[in-house]
């Protein structure tokens, strides 16, 4: 009986782990998820990578969270926020480099999912918030579905942050961000407030304040 039920079980593993495998390779593109995190304190403001999976809450009540995600032309990619704990709506909002929004406020009840294909290569911001009057927890994940994603994943480029302003024939000069959002851990300690960086491609200026980044 030990030996048939063994083989029974072996079987069945032969039929159904190739349906598994492949529901997998579909899902995430090959591209294994990175361990489970929980986000930055709030409000979060924080910068992914393809395979990042994070834990955060909507606290304080109805706040907004803000992902970014940086995103190669032509990769296909899969964005979900999904409901861990009370009963609330997910909303979900993505914007692109140019501040084009591709998805504008997503609801649902448990998961809001959102596949598309990047049109352009930078920093696309993912909003999550909710419509309930108390925070709960939700998991935020960024996969890869394919594309060039699924072998040449690049790194956002740095900003620059040490060159400070130079002055020099009548102009300030101040760092710039390569299109992107400035990077919260340049604006979170008090010997921060103050710091000035230019947005070159989308004509922002971003100013450090006790709030964080202000933009102008």
């Amino acid at each position: 009986m030990k030996f048939g039920a063994l083989c029974y079980l072996e079987c069945k593993l032969k039929t159904i782990l190739p349906g598994l495998l492949a529901s997998y390779f579909l899902m995430y593109g090959g591209v294994s998820l990175a361990v489970e995190d929980t986000c930055e304190p709030e409000p979060t403001d924080q910068t992914l990578r393809y395979g990042d999976y994070v834990i955060c809450t909507t606290y304080p009540a109805l706040e907004s969270d803000y992902y970014r995600v940086y995103l190669q032309e032509g990769d296909k990619f899969r964005i979900e926020a999904t409901q861990l704990t009370g009963s609330f709506s997910i909303f979900l909002k993505v914007i692109a480099p140019d501040g084009t929004e591709v998805l504008d406020w997503l609801e649902r009840d448990t998961t809001a999912v959102f596949e598309s294909s990047a049109s352009t290569t930078g920093l696309y911001t993912a909003i999550v918030t909710n419509n309930y009057n108390r925070g709960n927890q939700y998991s935020f994940s960024l996969s890869c579905l394919g594309g060039p994603c699924l072998t040449d994943v690049i790194d956002p480029p740095e900003i620059s942050t040490g060159g400070g302003i130079t002055i020099g024939k009548g102009f300030v000069d101040l760092d710039i961000t390569n299109g992107l959002h400035p990077d919260t851990s340049y604006c979170k300690d008090d010997h921060h407030y103050g710091r000035l960086v230019v947005d070159e491609v989308n004509s922002i200026l971003y100013i450090c304040t006790q709030a964080g980044w202000d933009i102008h």
